[in-house]
């Protein structure tokens, strides 16, 4: 009887145990499915010309706001820049895949994608015309 109730507590333990893992885990992934509006932070930037060549650059560099704001009820990501000015662009196209949130859209010449990680938070946004690419390294997290 002893053995048997070791290993119903042991089940019991262990049960509980995956609940406690489990469970941040899925309250963090809600923060980035597309339901909260977000605040992202550019890390690292990359620009590439059409030689190949490529640089790390700022993102004032690039006239890219350090932070910026996802607002998906509104659909549009803003932010400042470094001199005071605000800069927005529309959200065109958002979807879900594979535990990823994916954003796209376009202006002034360029196409852009976002992706963020459901699992962390981890952005990349590529941006790119017809001589330049950019590749922006960054994070996210709720608003």
């Amino acid at each position: 009887m002893n053995k048997l109730c070791l290993l119903f507590k042991m089940r019991v333990v262990f049960f509980l145990c995956l609940c406690i893992c489990f469970v941040p885990v899925a309250a963090v992934a809600g923060d980035f499915d597309g339901s909260k509006p977000l605040i992202c932070a550019a890390v690292k930037v990359l620009e590439c010309t059409a030689d190949g060549k490529c640089d790390e650059v700022s993102p004032a560099g690039i006239n890219l706001p350090r932070f910026f704001r996802i607002n998906f009820e509104q659909e549009k990501i803003g932010g400042t820049l470094e001199g005071g000015e605000e800069k927005t662009t529309p959200i065109e196209r958002l979807e879900r895949i594979d535990e990823k949130l994916i954003l796209q859209g376009g202006e002034q010449g360029l196409g852009w994608s976002m992706i963020i990680s459901d699992s962390a938070g981890n952005m990349t946004l590529t941006a790119a015309d017809d001589q330049v690419g950019f590749v922006i390294f960054g994070a996210c997290t709720p608003d």
